[in-house]
């Protein structure tokens, strides 16, 4: 029966682009196409862009530290170089998709990909949204999505970028990067290095002063982007993307083994095809990604500890068509395909899962009122389970004068995990689907009479959303835990943010905001006993908070960040927590100008106070701490 729905849902699709007669012809510049889901069909939806000179000061960051510092999203650490994870929204972090390309890359046994293995030098756009995009993104983007990519330019150019850091506590890092184009053509080349001790002293339990141990890092990677115009209507675009990482795994405080090691090795692959026409687009686009990690306890007073292989390869293949007919509609349509194969040791064998969806999106916009409305439909085809069909509704436009709103409604869902399904011990296969509803309404002020010299936004978010069905493992009276769908958790809150870019003589001052407020609660008892109905999730802050003031002069530049999480709860009952700390950052440096060589020397000073702080119980975080970074940037 699915099988014939889907049928007819892609015939009638099909029946809608060829009957619909353009009023117009919309022309396309030749090869000229950025857009993407992400920036046609979020209509009604927060997205936030990481602009260039944010990325270009974190060159030597993970994905984790940037985010951590420049947004007021909650990132959930372990330690420093440790598992690191962002969660939206009051959910949590399987609920978070991070997509490469359009694709995503969280692990398929566990939905979630781990931030500090990241590196932000090897992108040039990072994209943040906010709210659920099941309806655009499929499985698991109920809370927000992170957009990582390269954006391709066909101008004769040479850009040669190389990069060294020192920092506190035996942290080092290098970096390489190389952009060469023409006409027809781009090559992007990128390499980092880290070699991380994070040997950091903290206060013990009785106020004794310890060094955190076995936290060492040594990380490469390498990503390589080619892009060809084959014709003026015609580009095709290959991507390449290695990465390798060999850590040791801090012990909490609570621990006296210091044995725990893991590597990760990631290949992750893509290729996309785009035809232009005078009318639409034709898109084509395939990826295979293969990620592996191998876990090591060993206890050195026995024999043989505990170790653990997890290897995933996922191949998929997804084909769009995008039609316009006249200036204010536009339809798209497609599906996609997945396959992934787990080689997982506590699976008792290797397990196989097919996914496929197909997906229409419409947008239409208003010209009399300034409005556009937005319309997404998808659904998903998983093996053993029945997903619900996503719907989204989105709009937004000019109210009066600078004003501006915007309203979404979204369905979403989550299939469980490859672990939640055959772990052994514990594994479930007979978990449903989690779902929910999202909604959010918003409003913009923007301000730029003269953007050359002055502008400035303003943005209030408020976001409502429910999640059924909710897994959570839990102990069994064998001793074991199992997960099962047995919490439905409501998440609402407030999400504010500002800019503010000003020009006076030779000074240029930006100055950025953000505030969000999450009141995410338990709506279902799981037992008479159960304390945690009604309460805060757990290492959830109802406050987070991060903001920038930078100035520029001439050559000079210095830039002062200022963080703050709130208290978060340890326990489901809310009977503990963890206090709320403020970080304060501060990064100062000259740039010096010679022909077409540049050359920047910066100072990084991380937690100028030096807070002691946890963002997880009994996982110390580093003091105050410095970076220097020299960067070499050539370019004709």
């Amino acid at each position: 029966m699915k099988k014939l729905l889907l049928f007819l849902f892609l015939c009638v699709v099909t029946a809608v682009q060829a009957q619909l007669k353009p009023d117009s012809v919309h022309s396309l510049s030749p090869v000229s196409i950025r857009a993407t889901r992400l920036k046609d069909f979020s209509i009604g939806m927060k997205v936030d862009h990481l602009d260039s000179l944010t990325l270009s000061r974190f060159q030597w960051a993970s994905l984790g530290e940037l985010l951590g510092t420049h947004t007021s999203l909650f990132l959930k650490t372990y330690g420093e170089g440790s598992l690191t994870t962002v969660s939206f929204r009051g959910t949590s972090a399987s609920h978070t998709g991070v997509l490469w390309n359009g694709f995503s890359i969280n692990s398929p046994n566990i939905d979630q990909t781990d931030l500090s293995l990241i590196p932000v030098y090897f992108f040039n756009s990072v994209e943040i949204l906010h709210g659920g995009a099941s309806s655009l993104f499929g499985s698991g983007n109920i809370g927000g999505s992170i957009h990582l990519k390269n954006d391709a330019e066909f101008i004769k150019k040479l850009n040669v970028t190389a990069s060294a850091t020192a920092g506190s506590f035996g942290n080092y890092s290098s970096s390489f990067r190389i952009l060469v184009s023409g006409q027809k053509w781009q090559s992007i080349s990128g390499f980092q290095y880290n070699n991380f001790e994070n040997k950091f002293t903290y206060h013990g339990f009785h106020g004794e002063k310890l060094t955190q141990t076995n936290a060492g890092l040594i990380q490469y990677g390498y990503i390589q982007e080619l892009n060809r115009k084959i014709s003026d209507s015609q580009l095709l675009r290959a991507s390449f993307w290695y990465q390798y990482s060999d850590r040791n795994l801090p012990p909490s405080m609570t621990s006296t083994v210091h044995t725990q090691y893991q590597l990760d090795k990631s290949l992750r692959t893509s290729l996309q095809w785009e035809k232009n026409f005078s009318h639409g687009i034709l898109r084509a686009r395939t990826a295979f990604i293969d990620q592996n990690l191998h876990y090591v306890d060993a206890y050195e007073e026995y024999l043989s500890g505990v170790e653990s292989n997890i290897r995933t390869k996922s191949s998929i293949t997804e084909i769009e068509v995008k039609r316009y007919f006249g200036e204010n509609l536009k339809i798209s349509s497609g599906g996609n395909f997945e396959y992934t194969v787990a080689d997982i040791k506590a699976y008792n064998g290797e397990r196989r899962q097919n996914r496929g969806s197909v997906f229409a999106s419409v947008v239409r916009t208003f010209p009399k009122i300034n409005w556009t409305a937005n319309f997404n439909l998808r659904q998903d085809v998983i093996e053993d389970y029945h997903v619900p069909l996503t719907p989204a509704l989105g709009m937004e436009g000019k109210i009066v004068g600078n004003l501006y709103g915007k309203i979404n409604l979204s369905r979403n869902f989550r299939v469980p995990t490859l672990n939640d399904r055959y772990w052994q011990p514990g594994g479930n296969p007979d978990l449903k689907p989690e779902k929910g509803w999202s909604q959010e309404v918003g409003l913009v002020w923007k301000w730029d009479k003269n953007p050359q010299k002055h502008s400035s936004e303003l943005s209030i978010t408020a976001f409502s959303s429910t999640i059924d069905q909710w897994i959570i493992w839990l102990p069994q009276s064998s001793g074991i835990w199992t997960p099962d769908n047995i919490q439905k958790v409501w998440s609402r809150g407030i999400e504010w943010e500002g800019s503010t870019h000003l020009i006076a003589g030779d000074f240029v001052f930006n100055l950025s905001e953000n505030y969000t407020y999450t009141f995410s609660t338990n709506q279902k008892k799981t037992s008479s006993l159960d304390n945690s109905f009604g309460k805060q999730l757990i290492y959830t802050p109802r406050h987070n908070a991060s903001g920038e003031l930078r100035v520029d002069y001439k050559r000079l530049f210095i830039a002062i960040n200022q963080g703050y999480t709130g208290k978060r709860f340890v326990t489901t009952d809310n009977s503990a927590f963890l206090k709320g700390y403020a970080l304060t950052n501060l990064s100062l440096g000259i740039n010096l100008k010679c022909k077409k060589q540049l050359f920047t020397a910066q100072v990084n000073v991380n937690n100028i106070f030096n807070k002691e702080y946890q963002t997880i119980q009994y996982r110390p975080m580093p003091g105050r701490g410095f970076k220097v970074s020299v960067i070499w940037n050539f370019a004709r």
